[in-house]
């Protein structure tokens, strides 16, 4: 099927379908599988499927959990009642190739494109994300982002009318339930590249709009704590000028957010607990240290980034100074007693 086949609104949005094909099946909610076209973007480049794919997914979730067989009969009762007509879904890829090796992948996509404007524009947040992965993110992809495999169109299905769906990497679980569950994972040494991933991000000028405090399902972590990925960004820009002016460190107060310098770089160590209330804010001498030296060498001249990184170096060897040290006894006893309480156990 072709642009000028359907009076679907969703096909102003690219311009065709590709010559690949995969097949989906969906549990009981699309049993049979159905055929999808790689859809066409204009010159945005994703990753490569293997060719003749086949993916075989969970039951999908959707804005109100899991669905399963005997609560909903079908999707369309479901999208019609609760107006719900995106969904997720954990896949697994069959190939053709007996060396392909795979990892696993992730779908969300929107059905019954053909009923009305909330669908559309469902889609349409889809189709930007998509455009947004292949033109600002294909660096990041497979490091702290997952790699996007593009979008998927099938023109009608028994199960879903007219189905879009993105094709990406599977990230893990949301960064709450991996805090509060995987404690022994969830190790300082991920917490803390987590956060300079995301500075990576703003050093290339790429502002998310969904990382802190109440966002926590936008960072996705492995079970075991190896990887991790952000994701969802429908609502991304660039040209981003962060100015952050505390390195990634852990510090025993809360700084200022407006002094701190950047809202997302300050929620995202929030969240990653890299700042405590060990001291009271105006005690915290490391941290004062930390924003004088920032704004000296900004005065010297020093790039955001250079600073940062002297600055960091500096908290270093602060810290390794013996008297510095006897200092913080009373922080560190403070802190084993806060990691008790949450079950992280110890950062030092």
């Amino acid at each position: 099927m072709g642009a000028t086949e359907t009076s679907s609104p969703l096909f102003r949005s690219f311009a065709g379908h590709e010559k690949q094909s995969l097949l989906l099946t969906l549990d009981f909610a699309a049993p049979t599988p159905t055929n999808f076209h790689k859809v066409k973007l204009g010159d945005t480049q994703f990753a490569e499927l293997p060719p003749n794919s086949k993916l075989t997914g969970t039951a999908p979730y959707h804005s109100y959990g899991q669905m399963t067989e005997s609560q909903f009969p079908g999707w369309k009762d479901l999208a019609r009642i609760l107006a719900v007509s995106s969904f997720c879904s954990s896949v697994v890829i069959e190939t053709d190739s007996e060396h392909c090796d795979f990892p696993r992948l992730a779908i969300k996509g929107v059905l019954f494109l053909e009923a009305d404007e909330n669908q559309q524009e469902s889609a349409e947040r889809i189709r930007k994300e998509a455009e947004f992965y292949g033109q600002h993110l294909r660096e990041f992809q497979g490091k702290f982002v997952p790699k996007h495999y593009g979008l998927w169109h099938a023109p009608t299905s028994q199960w879903g009318g007219e189905v879009l769906i993105a094709v990406m990497e599977w990230g893990g679980m949301e960064l709450g339930a991996f805090l509060r569950h995987k404690p022994k994972s969830a190790t300082l040494a991920i917490r803390l590249r987590i956060v300079e991933a995301l500075d990576e991000l703003h050093d290339h000028g790429i502002y998310h709009t969904q990382i802190g405090k109440g966002h926590e399902r936008h960072i996705l972590c492995d079970p075991e704590g190896t990887s991790f990925r952000f994701v969802d960004f429908s609502d991304a820009v660039t040209g981003h000028d962060c100015r952050r002016m505390l390195p990634v460190r852990t510090f025993m107060s809360y700084p200022s957010e407006w002094k701190f310098g950047c809202p997302e770089a300050y929620g995202a160590r929030e969240c990653m607990l890299l700042f405590e209330a060990a001291v009271l804010h105006e005690d915290d001498v490391e941290k004062k240290f930390a924003f004088m030296k920032m704004q000296q060498f900004l005065d010297q001249g020093m790039s955001q980034k250079e600073a940062l990184s002297a600055v960091g170096n500096l908290i270093d060897r602060w810290r390794m100074n013996p008297d510095i040290q006897t200092n913080r006894t009373l922080h560190l006893a403070l802190e084993r007693k806060f990691n008790a309480n949450a079950g992280l156990g110890s950062r030092h």
